[in-house]
């Protein structure tokens, strides 16, 4: 548990999952390799996890009351096939723009196009993407006023990602968070991703 602890904090899970998902990625040559799909998805926290002393770490306990009751949120970049390579952990109540503030800065170079629900339409995402070479598949929002153009065919594969959370869930561990500390419980879903995906 020691070892587990310290590992989590020093976030080695995650770049265990960041450098296997990489040299997979540089061995491929295809289509789908310059595909990616982001959204988030929430993870149900145990009663067990909530109460006790407040985690006293950076980042607090990320655990906030929801309609669903207590919940974190994660958030998440997978490629064309719906294997996770990037992952973000928020309170339940947090907003999709801080997910992907987190995710834009850790997409790789072969990604080319990224689709995402109308939870992350905002003109800043779209910059940011266009900066990085990135073309944006995202859903308008309705209040918009002038309607934005986006490849249909391409966000009907937006349900990988969601295909991809759900592979993780089968997982009991990352379905309920059982964790106090956030880190460890990222550790876990990071290390879910690693066995699922690119193993």
């Amino acid at each position: 548990y020691t070892r587990w602890r310290r590992w989590s904090k020093n976030g080695l899970f995650l770049a265990i999952l960041v450098l296997l998902a990489a040299m997979s990625m540089s061995r491929e040559r295809n289509k789908k390799r310059t595909q990616a799909h982001m959204d988030a998805t929430y993870c149900k926290a145990h009663p067990r996890a909530c109460n006790g002393a407040c985690h006293t770490g950076e980042l607090g306990r990320l655990i906030d009351r929801t309609k669903g009751g207590q919940n974190s949120k994660l958030h998440g970049v997978c490629d064309g096939k719906m294997r996770l390579f990037a992952i973000h952990l928020t309170k339940g109540t947090t907003s999709d723009y801080a997910g992907a503030r987190a995710l834009l800065k850790k997409l790789p170079k072969w990604v080319k196009r990224l689709a995402a629900d109308r939870g992350y339409d905002a003109n800043w995402v779209r910059d940011v993407l266009e900066g990085m070479g990135i073309e944006p598949c995202i859903l308008g929002k309705k209040n918009r006023v002038v309607a934005i153009e986006y490849d249909a065919e391409f966000y009907k594969e937006r349900n990988k990602i969601e295909r991809a959370f759900g592979r993780i869930k089968d997982w009991r561990r990352v379905a309920t968070r059982y964790d106090r500390c956030p880190e460890m419980f990222l550790s876990a879903c990071a290390l879910v991703a690693i066995v699922k995906f690119w193993l």
